[in-house]
């Protein structure tokens, strides 16, 4: 990879891409897929991963080095995030505007659902877009004894709102079985889309001073110009890389 040679020419670590043939072994009959809940469902599949392991969405930018314990205290995973009312959540989805006679389908009701799906009556569990410090043997303990939950979730190419989401199961799961501790924070957060033209200038100052561990910044792709370049400047700047000239800047996502 040769934005890795550039930065990092010494490591002799070695990426790894796994290919949704291997994690779906004995379910390629649901290949090819395009929905992520179903696709992250069959992660802890992958061979050889280890038991503890954190998942990124590939908009989220570490900004410094991380201690070991912001993600495992104690062998703990740290669930960053913090109840709110199922209740409240369901009714505020259904009078949520139609789009062309449908219901939106989005992050929230699928954390919803879970708490459905896990008989949870009034609260469920508010998670973020920041990386998730998972255990394997959770998801293996579960789908071992709910091989059917398994392939039901993940026979839908496309979003579907039966579907669990696999990160709130496995927060939901921890915190009850006390493999979880809960860190009620927000993750620092921008999506410059449709925006005024300082808002980029005003997120930087923000991130600035607060020093965050990471930054989530939503649909790059769909920015201006002149603010990808900010962004891409800004994270040269903090996290000291260099993009190779041959990356356009439509694919810094």
């Amino acid at each position: 990879d040769e934005f890795v040679k550039l930065n990092f020419p010494d490591t002799t670590t070695a990426i790894e891409i796994v290919t949704h043939k291997t994690s779906f072994e004995v379910y390629e009959k649901y290949l090819p897929t395009f929905n992520s809940a179903t696709i992250e469902t069959m992660l802890f599949r992958i061979p050889d991963l280890s038991e503890h392991f954190v998942f990124f969405n590939d908009d989220f930018f570490l900004l410094r080095d991380i201690d070991p314990e912001e993600w495992y205290k104690d062998g703990k995973s740290v669930a960053v995030g913090w109840w709110k009312s199922l209740i409240l959540g369901d009714f505020l989805s259904f009078v949520k505007p139609r789009k062309n006679g449908k219901r939106p389908l989005g992050f929230k009701d699928r954390m919803r659902r879970t708490a459905h799906f896990l008989n949870y009556r009034f609260r469920d569990f508010h998670i973020q877009h920041a990386p998730h410090p998972l255990k394997n043997s959770v998801f293996e303990k579960f789908y071992k004894a709910n091989p059917q939950v398994l392939e039901s979730n993940v026979q839908y190419r496309f979003r579907e709102r039966a579907q669990i989401h696999p990160q709130t199961l496995f927060y939901l799961l921890g915190l009850k079985s006390g493999q979880c501790v809960m860190k009620p924070e927000k993750v620092f957060y921008m999506k410059p889309v449709n925006r005024g033209e300082s808002y980029v200038d005003n997120k930087i100052a923000f991130f600035d001073k607060n020093h965050p561990s990471g930054v989530c910044i939503g649909s790059l792709d769909l920015a201006t110009p002149q603010d990808r370049e900010k962004i891409r400047k800004w994270l040269q700047e903090v996290i000291d890389v260099r993009f190779p000239q041959s990356v356009p800047l439509t694919d810094l996502r």
